[in-house]
């Protein structure tokens, strides 16, 4: 997947006439430069994934209660949970 974002970026460069991956060493709009985007990526790997309903158990054998709980339905963003400890 990286490669695939990356590889975007340098056709839209080339298409564009700019140099590829001359931004490599700047900060990105997500506060990164994209060299350290991809080492961040490349660190995370293998990863694990928990399902919601195993996070809700931990929390709730932790004595928390769910306030909120929004899905990514299978997309590529984060699940978001909020807990509150009565």
């Amino acid at each position: 997947i990286p490669l695939f974002y990356e590889m975007k970026w340098m056709i839209a460069d080339i298409a564009n006439a700019r140099i590829p991956f001359r931004n490599w060493l700047g900060q990105g709009e997500r506060g990164m430069s994209p060299y350290h985007d991809w080492i961040d990526w490349l660190g995370g790997y293998p990863f694990e994934v928990a399902k919601p309903e195993e996070v809700f158990s931990f929390f709730q054998r932790a004595g928390f209660v769910l306030e909120k709980l929004v899905t990514n339905l299978g997309g590529w963003a984060n699940n978001e949970y909020v807990f509150r400890k009565p």
